[in-house]
């Protein structure tokens, strides 16, 4: 796996994790962070206004998310062989529906940390609009197209089987119709507030490895204290779940910490 580098030393507490835990639902951890959205939509009218740009919470979270796995690096890993295994780059995959809401894929945004806000949202615009169109070749070639027909018992042992290829044996799938390396990156983000859903909290995907999902919920307005008064304004609710086995409560702390302070004051 050339995309990715074996840490020089592990702490005791991770070898312990890695030891207790084999896949990723054994261990996870779930957390809810609440954040004042006045400034991120303040952000988002600037943006439509100046731009022709929609930035969305979903986006603010995807880039603070993608900060937050830079400031806490081994949290950008996936697991194998027992052994985590850092990647190089920061890549979010967003999650999208598609077939009017029918089905759920997504599109991969790669080193999203070193983008800006406005070049996420272009992006995800892009890909999301060709996905939805049929233009996507791994959607339409995998997920819709040979896998669809396969028999969910078989189809368990096939991802499998791909998976242990790719990541194990760092067999790149790209033999296949459509299949990209690595398409899922190393966290996930879902927007569940379009659905009016105030909080939720996702399982990980074992076929993924990936070991963080974020979850976007509503923008609701509600009484908060400002300067030591209340004020009405509007509230951010986000959830993750994170995979115990790449980092416990410093590790993900700072993960958070960065985050919240972004969507805090969010810029483009």
């Amino acid at each position: 796996m050339s995309a990715y580098k074996r840490p020089d030393r592990l702490g005791s507490f991770r070898r312990f994790a890695l030891a207790f835990w084999k896949p990723a639902q054994d261990g996870t951890i779930y957390g809810t962070i609440f954040t004042d959205a006045t400034n991120m939509l303040a952000l988002a009218k600037k943006a439509e206004a100046e731009h022709g740009v929609k930035i969305t919470p979903g986006h603010v979270v995807g880039k603070a998310l993608a900060l937050g796995l830079r400031a806490a690096p081994q949290m950008n890993s996936k697991v194998i062989w027992g052994t985590i295994y850092q990647k190089e780059t920061i890549d979010i995959y967003f999650q999208v529906d598609v077939e009017g809401g029918k089905d759920l894929s997504g599109v991969l945004i790669e080193r999203a940390d070193e983008k800006s806000l406005l070049d996420i949202a272009k992006e995800l615009r892009e890909k999301a609009t060709a996905l939805r169109a049929g233009k996507d070749k791994q959607y339409e070639r995998t997920q819709k197209g040979f896998l669809s027909r396969i028999p969910p018992f078989v189809l368990n042992r096939i991802l499998r089987l791909l998976t242990f290829l790719e990541f194990n044996l760092g067999i790149a799938l790209t033999f296949l119709p459509g299949v990209k390396r690595d398409a899922f990156g190393t966290a996930m983000v879902t927007n569940v507030g379009m659905m009016g859903i105030d909080i939720a909290y996702a399982p990980l995907i074992p076929i993924t490895r990936v070991g963080v999902i974020g979850l976007v919920g509503r923008v609701v307005d509600e009484p908060m204290v400002v300067d030591g008064k209340i004020e009405i304004r509007p509230k951010l609710t986000a959830s993750a779940t994170f995979d115990h086995r790449l980092g416990d409560g410093a590790q993900i702390g700072v993960l958070v910490r960065t985050a919240r302070a972004f969507m805090d004051n969010p810029h483009l």
